[in-house]
């Protein structure tokens, strides 16, 4: 194992990340993880140190690249403001990747530039992320590009990769060069992270790595699937949680009931048979913005 700084113009630039096992091409598949690029995702970084503390015990087969704090330009900002899912000006973190490889300009563009030198020679990406407040599940374009061992959790496929989030970028590279797999992994933000939380997904990330060491891979697919749907309400207000999170709600059922502050309320309900995986923190809800975001299992890319 080899740590050290990946430095840039300004020491908040320092990228700790971690290696493990043999030097790229010198195992069959290569693995990169990262956490926290929305700083505010501080779940993330804390299961991928308890892998990194994992592996240290277990020598690997495979190249394994781990970045756990990914963003020290937003954990600056979070630590100071509480604002971490977006820059300075704006920006989502997560969407400034549409041109990684060229030669950056702006102190997000370095950013981008220097996570893609870190990750773009692997064959397997994941980056690990927290909805704001909500259930496990997966984004992946498609299902070849999925990951091998979480097939029990709820996929959003995508489709066709866009510009800008970090792993959509590796899906864009030339044909022959794509990774086997690139997907962004949520991890549930709805409960504390804990020992126990910290070691159950720090184990299943380590499951995963283990299965990248091993020939072939499953043919089952995941158990759910779909597009992601937003619901988006039309009044303000507090908001009530009228379904089981994480479950699959059958068309027209309810899913919230937003209380308005003059007695009006307002009843979301399921717009298919979905699955409901992210919802407001603290329960408020804005008129014209997303209050719950569902995987419509009717829908596919």
């Amino acid at each position: 194992m080899t740590t050290r700084p990946f430095s840039d113009i300004d020491d908040r630039l320092d990228i700790p990340f971690f290696d493990y096992g043999p030097e790229v091409g010198q195992g069959s598949r290569s693995v990169y993880l990262q956490g926290q690029l929305h700083a505010n995702e501080s779940a993330s970084m804390i299961v991928l140190h308890a892998l990194r503390r994992k592996l240290e015990g277990e020598p690997s087969s495979i190249p394994i690249r781990i970045v756990p704090n990914s963003n020290p330009i937003g954990w600056s900002r979070y630590l100071e403001t509480g604002e971490g899912r977006t820059s300075a000006d704006g920006m989502n973190w997560n969407r400034i990747f549409g041109h990684p490889g060229r030669e950056p300009k702006t102190i997000d563009e370095v950013l981008a530039h220097r996570l893609w030198r870190l990750s773009q020679d692997r064959d397997v990406i994941i980056d690990v992320h927290t909805p704001e407040f909500g259930w496990a599940h997966v984004y992946a374009s498609c299902p070849a590009t999925r990951l091998r061992t979480f097939d029990d959790i709820p996929h959003v496929f995508y489709g066709a990769p866009s510009a800008g989030p970090f792993d959509e970028c590796h899906l864009r590279k030339a044909v022959g060069q794509a990774p086997l797999a690139s997907v962004t992994l949520e991890l549930p933000s709805h409960e504390i992270p804990n020992d126990s939380y910290v070691d159950y997904w720090s184990d299943r990330l380590l499951t995963e790595v283990e299965a990248w060491c091993k020939a072939g891979a499953s043919e089952v697919g995941p158990i759910s699937s779909g597009q992601m749907t937003d619901l988006v309400p039309r009044t303000s207000g507090a908001s009530i949680i009228m379904c089981e999170p994480g479950s699959i709600v059958e068309r027209g059922k309810p899913i919230l009931v937003v209380q308005g502050r003059a007695g009006d309320t307002e009843i979301l309900t399921a717009p298919s048979t979905c699955i409901p995986v992210c919802f407001r923190r603290k329960t408020l809800v804005a008129a014209g913005y997303w209050a719950v975001r569902v995987i419509d299992l009717e829908k596919s890319p």
